[in-house]
């Protein structure tokens, strides 16, 4: 299956993601997912499927064989830092945090 570099790129520019953040979620160093960018290596199939498990999307959409990102289920990794996050604060904590991201999204809405 060959690997299509630009799913990936526009992926993690979606998400926001640097090539830091994903290697660690892949479990590579951060210069193998540059070379995967560059187009000069292809991810393992483990990898593949890492990276698939990430960005909630089947390990044909990097081969370019779907159009659309097909849901796996997976929310991407940067909701479940989150809320892993959230869940050892205390209920004094969320209340601020619950307060400061009501900020924001009113913000917006002005």
């Amino acid at each position: 299956m060959e690997f299509n570099k630009e799913k990936l790129i526009e992926l993690r520019s979606k998400y926001g993601y640097s090539q830091k953040y994903v290697a660690v979620s892949v479990g590579v160093a951060p210069s193998v997912v540059s070379r995967w960018e560059s187009g000069a290596i292809a991810p393992s199939r483990e990898s593949l499927f890492k990276l698939s498990d990430l960005f909630g999307v089947s390990a044909d959409y990097f081969a370019g064989r779907e159009t659309e990102k097909q849901p796996t289920g997976n929310t991407g990794g940067l909701d479940v830092d989150l809320l892993m996050l959230l869940v050892q604060l205390d209920d004094h904590e969320k209340q601020r945090v619950f307060d400061f991201v009501r900020g924001i999204k009113a913000a917006r809405k002005g």
